[in-house]
């Protein structure tokens, strides 16, 4: 298959949005602006760019060579840290990415191909009885972590490479429905074991990052779905908006973690749920959903913008609008157009203008 996306590595094309956002950062640290998109999409870029230079890097190692690659790692960081950052200029990457895929898999001993979450529990599980002592359960542990954090990265691949290069968002879900399913398992079953111990992927900040891409996904299907498809997705979508409610995180104490972690998967969430209201017809819950969606991202992200404008559009419908409230959302949408071209508008050059224009429209 060839895949006619590209990776602009080593500063070239400045004019891309994750170039963009890379030369924003030192107005933002002056600023102490802990919000922009710019934060997470530079943060993804430069995973990504750790990822395929691995990838390319090694193509020449020797067969024989045992020493397994971090490319499972580092490019589905990238894609749960910020998707939008991902592109590709290697026809052969898909080629590539499962050969170091298998590679990866072969040396932890993932359970890969798929042998069901029941049939991984059951392994796992016997594995560990097997064992007695602390000191026998640790090295256990030692051979088990890895086999599954595998596991739930290669199925985060296979489900974004299948919501986008093979344009199969279904696909896309279910093997991101799995992971979640595993992570959520491991999650109440070892509750009590040390982060070192289980491994990063049964965090609640992983599960998050995972989650939201799933509601990626899952918001393409929405419009054709029927109606029981629907309901299952706004419970979904539910379920991970109470999980956020309540507690807000601080931009400030981890920039990136707190917004691909918490607001990203809690926008997606509302936004869907908004989705839901709208096609019942509850204008007023929806448009209450879209503008709480629309708070969980930065002004300059694309996602504030769109559910600002789904916030006007729900308050036609509903018999007594306040025209005072969508002028204000007018006003807001207006006022952030210009921080959203700065970085996601497409340029051929970048000058010393540039480098003030984002500033004045604080």
């Amino acid at each position: 298959m060839s895949v006619k996306q590209h990776l602009i590595l080593n500063g070239e094309g400045k004019g891309l949005p994750w170039m963009m956002a890379k030369g924003l950062l030192p107005t933002l640290v002056a600023r102490g602006d802990y919000t922009s998109c710019a934060w997470t999409l530079n943060r993804a870029y430069d995973v990504l760019c750790e990822g395929m230079q691995e990838l390319y890097s090694t193509v020449n190692r020797p067969e024989s060579d045992a020493t397994p690659s971090r490319v499972l790692e580092h490019i589905s960081n990238s894609v749960l840290i910020d998707y939008r950052a991902w592109h590709i200029r290697k026809p052969d990457y898909l080629e590539e990415f499962h050969r170091k895929a298998v590679k990866e898999i072969q040396f932890y001993h993932a359970f890969i191909p798929n042998h069901g979450l029941e049939a991984i529990k059951r392994k796992v599980l016997g594995s560990l009885a097997r064992t007695n002592g602390e000191a026998n359960q640790r090295r256990e542990w030692d051979i088990i972590r890895p086999s599954l954090t595998t596991t739930v990265r290669y199925w985060v691949m296979e489900g974004f490479h299948q919501g986008t290069l093979y344009r199969n968002p279904a696909a896309g879900t279910n093997y991101l429905g799995q992971a979640i399913a595993l992570i959520k398992w491991g999650q109440t079953h070892w509750r009590r074991i040390p982060k070192e111990i289980k491994g990063e992927v049964f965090e609640e900040t992983y599960l998050k990052r995972v989650q939201f891409l799933r509601l990626r996904f899952l918001l393409e299907q929405f419009d054709d779905a029927d109606l029981p498809t629907r309901q299952a997705m706004y419970q979904e979508a539910d379920g991970i908006v109470n999980e956020t409610t309540g507690f807000q995180p601080s931009r400030e104490r981890d920039t990136v973690l707190t917004a691909y972690s918490w607001y990203s998967a809690r926008g997606y969430a509302l936004n869907l749920k908004a989705r839901q209201y709208q096609a019942n017809g509850l204008y007023a819950f929806a448009g209450l959903s879209y503008k709480l969606s629309a708070e969980c991202f930065a002004e300059d992200d694309g996602n504030y913008i769109a559910n600002l404008l789904s916030y006007v559009k729900s308050a036609e419908y509903i018999q007594s609008p306040s025209i005072e409230i969508q002028q204000e959302a007018l006003k807001k949408i207006r006022k952030v157009i210009p921080k959203l071209n700065y970085i996601w508008k497409a340029k051929k050059e970048v000058n010393d203008i540039d480098k003030t224009y984002y500033d004045q429209f604080y």
